[in-house]
């Protein structure tokens, strides 16, 4: 076969393939190479703040110079990348408004096998020996599990009049320029103690 038979045949082909649909194919070039999988960067993950302690239910009798630590929440950041707490705020399914003070909230890093969760205590901060170990919940860096395992959040409370059923903890929080929010339900009554001999609310 010749030289000229052989172009011919190139451009028979090639009209063939173009009149089909095919695209590539010209004369004295190569057909383009497909594009091969490219590789991605996966997106990092931000911060994810979900509750550990199981849900609990209390009961609480408040006497007039008590401030109440409600402990009962326990949170973990199972993202990958530190939480900047800007907001924690308490609300209440009853009660709420006059008779009861939030004084604060404050967080205390957990470490699984040395650290116990302290739940409900009649002073707040509840244990002065870790005293150097609170935060202010506001300000504070909740960091990813990879770094402390928990964190126990303690809200302040004094009750001076009436019944407030305590309900959830908004808790917002930043990732550089993002900001998100979570609300963990709660389920802790706080009544005044009228009397001393008071046993119950």
């Amino acid at each position: 076969m010749t030289s000229s038979t052989v172009e011919r045949l190139v451009v028979c082909l090639c009209l063939l393939a173009v009149g089909a649909g095919l695209a590539g194919c010209e004369r004295g070039r190569p057909a383009p190479a497909a594009d091969g999988p490219r590789a991605t960067t996966p997106a990092p993950r931000g911060p994810e703040l979900v509750p550990l302690a199981a849900d609990a239910s209390y009961t609480v009798l408040v006497g007039p110079d008590e401030t109440i630590a409600e402990g009962s929440l326990v949170i973990a950041n199972t993202g990958g990348a530190p939480a900047g707490i800007t907001g924690a705020e308490p609300s209440f399914r009853r009660g709420g408004g006059a008779g009861v003070d939030v004084v604060g909230v404050k967080l205390l890093p957990l470490v699984a096998g040395r650290d116990t969760a302290l739940a409900i205590r009649r002073a707040f901060p509840p244990d002065p020996a870790t005293g150097s170990a609170w935060h202010d919940a506001v300000g504070a860096t909740v960091e990813p599990t990879t770094t402390v395992t928990a964190y126990e959040v303690f809200i302040g409370l004094r009750v001076t009049d009436g019944v407030h059923q305590l309900s959830a903890l908004r808790v917002t929080f930043a990732n550089g320029a993002h900001e998100s929010s979570v609300e963990f339900p709660l389920d802790t009554t706080l009544c005044a103690a009228r009397a001393a001999s008071a046993a119950s609310c």
